[in-house]
């Protein structure tokens, strides 16, 4: 979603409905008991917290990415 800013081009990318990723946003600023992103005006953008969201959430798949290699490496596969 913070890529595309768009609900429907995130459902698309992630071969998800567009209600599905509205739902697993809703999800998130209800974890977060915040907004992670602004809506107005046609547009979206993230909300400080949705930055700060987006920023691990690239740093744990980042690290998740290095986890398959490293095993990978070790084990031969």
């Amino acid at each position: 979603m913070a890529r595309h800013l768009s609900f429907t081009k995130a459902g698309e990318a992630l071969h998800m409905t567009q209600p599905a990723v509205t739902f697993q946003i809703k999800q998130l600023e209800e974890r977060f008991n915040t907004r992670l992103f602004e809506r107005g005006g046609g547009r979206i953008s993230l909300t400080p917290a949705g930055e700060l969201v987006l920023d691990y959430a690239e740093r744990i798949l980042g690290l998740s990415s290095e986890l398959d290699i490293r095993v990978a490496e070790m084990t031969g596969r």
